[in-house]
């Protein structure tokens, strides 16, 4: 040792990750009261709509309050068709809206500038196929 003190960084942890891949959660770990809420919630609406019977809300219901992790409360919802949630609804809007005002402001300039070759089809194209590809654009002005 030189005696002096060196910053020797310790060796990073592998941490269990939350996230598994493209944003989707580690469904083994523990769901909180908040997710348990969020389930239970769906299911009424389920059953508000004629999906499900009052017997099988009220054993889903028991179910998604006894549930430990995010695969037992996936498999309470896994035969119901899956609803947007408002995030989701947001994400598309916003990304429809940013398209919109982006190809104004080009087109703007494209004006402006004389009106030649129209060149912001060329913006304007890629960012709509940016946004379809992440699923952004798809349904956003239903939400």
């Amino acid at each position: 040792m030189c005696g002096h003190r060196h910053h020797h960084p310790r060796p990073i942890q592998q941490e269990r990750s939350l996230r598994v891949s493209d944003g989707e959660r580690d469904r083994s770990l523990r769901v909180s009261d908040r997710e348990r809420d969020e389930v239970t919630t769906q299911l009424r609406d389920h059953a508000a709509e004629g999906r499900l019977t009052p017997e099988e809300l009220d054993e889903r219901v028991e179910r998604a309050l006894a549930a430990r992790t995010g695969a037992d409360l996936d498999a309470l919802l896994a035969d119901l068709p899956r609803r947007r949630t408002v995030v989701e609804r947001r994400a598309g809007v916003l990304g429809l809206s940013g398209l919109v005002a982006i190809a104004l402001l080009l087109v703007s300039i494209w004006l402006v500038t004389g009106a030649g070759y129209f060149w912001p089809v060329w913006v304007i194209g890629f960012m709509a196929l940016s946004l379809l590809r992440r699923g952004r654009l798809r349904g956003a002005h239903w939400a």
